[in-house]
Parts: C-alpha cells; sequence; structure tokens
C-alpha cells in the first residue's frame, strides 16, 4: 500500500476531511507528493515502515497544494513513534531483510505488531527478525487458511484479542512515545 493511501485513508477515516476544501487536486497527486517525500530518504524501498517523524514533510506539501489538516498532531500520534521498538528493529540491518519479506504480506506488520504485544513478544520478534526464515511465519499466518485459525487460537491467549485483527497505529503502552488514543480506535499499521 502506497504511504499517501494510507495517510489519507487515515486522515478521511478519522474525520479530518471536514477539513479539505472541495477543489483539492486529485487523489495521484497527494499520493506523488508522500511517495517522493518518503522514497527520497536514504535506504528507505517501497512498503518500508514509515514513523511518526517522517509526516511532518508530507503534511506541508498536502497544505501547499491547498489541503492543511486541521488535527494534524491528532493524525500523526496514531503513526508509531521512530522510537518505538518495533520501528527500531526494522530498521536494523536484519530487520530491514525480514521488513522487505513481511511488507509484501497483507497484514504482515499488523501481524508483527500483536506478536510483540503478548508474553515474550519482544524476544518473539528479535527472534524471528534474526531467523534466516523467521519472516515464513508472519507470510504463513496471513497467506494461509491454517495460518488464520493459528490467529484465532492466538486471540484466546494473554494479550492475543483481535489477533487477525488490524492493530492501532499508535503503539503499545510499553514503549517510548506511546500516546493512548481511545477516541479514535483501530485502523492499519501504516506503511509506505
Amino acid at each position: 500500500m502506497v504511504i499517501a493511501h494510507a495517510f489519507l485513508v487515515i486522515a478521511l477515516s478519522a474525520g479530518f476531511q471536514a477539513d479539505a476544501p472541495d477543489d483539492l487536486p486529485p487523489f495521484a497527486t497527494f499520493e506523488t507528493l508522500a511517495r517522493n517525500s518518503i522514497e527520497g530518504r536514504k535506504g528507505y524501498k517501497k512498503n518500508d515502515i514509515i514513523s511518526r517523524d517522517q509526516l511532518p514533510l508530507i503534511l506541508m506539501q498536502f497544505k501547499a497544494i491547498g489541503w492543511e489538516v486541521k488535527d494534524a498532531k491528532k493524525l500523526t500520534d496514531r503513526v508509531l513513534s521512530p522510537v518505538d521498538y518495533m520501528v527500531r528493529q526494522l530498521r536494523s540491518k536484519s530487520g530491514q531483510r525480514f521488513m522487505r519479506q513481511i511488507s509484501r504480506c497483507k497484514s504482515g506488520y499488523d501481524r508483527l505488531d500483536r506478536l510483540r504485544g503478548m508474553p515474550y513478544g519482544k524476544r518473539r520478534v528479535r527472534e524471528l527478525i534474526t531467523t534466516p526464515d523467521g519472516y515464513k511465519l508472519i507470510e504463513y499466518m496471513t497467506t494461509t487458511k491454517t495460518g488464520l485459525n493459528l490467529g484465532r487460537q492466538l486471540s484466546k491467549g494473554v494479550n492475543g484479542k483481535n489477533f487477525n485483527k488490524q492493530t492501532p497505529l499508535s503503539g503499545h503502552k510499553r514503549d517510548r512515545g506511546f500516546q493512548a488514543r481511545p477516541d479514535i480506535g483501530p485502523t492499519a499499521t501504516a506503511r509506505a
């Protein structure tokens, strides 16, 4: 999923569309602006995880073409912090290889986020990243019927509720940078 699409879907679903004027450029313009600002970063590849610190430039570019998001802070607070455990792990050298594998899986980031919230979850995330074929567990969980069944079973475990559902963008209470947003509700983990 392209960053602009994810970001705009979040903005529109969260009620930020009320600030958008009627004469906005086409969606493709926003998508191109967002993609260009993210893809220009050193080491970035399509579908890499994004973090909160990457959004201000996108918002400034949106403003320049006519759309100033009124509650931009509320919107950006829904995206993981750059110091979030998962973001830091996925940006490590071994994490990048792993991330580029799971980013191909629909809901791959969501399953990883759910796993890290379970008991010993951070340890499991690190093990998946450092194991040569660790990505295959996420691939299995997102692409097979038995993987979905595994997710249903994990939903019954500690902190496993809604394991197969999309995760909130705001991170976990255990991570620095977390800001609870109970008024917003769950959405997909943002990725470019």
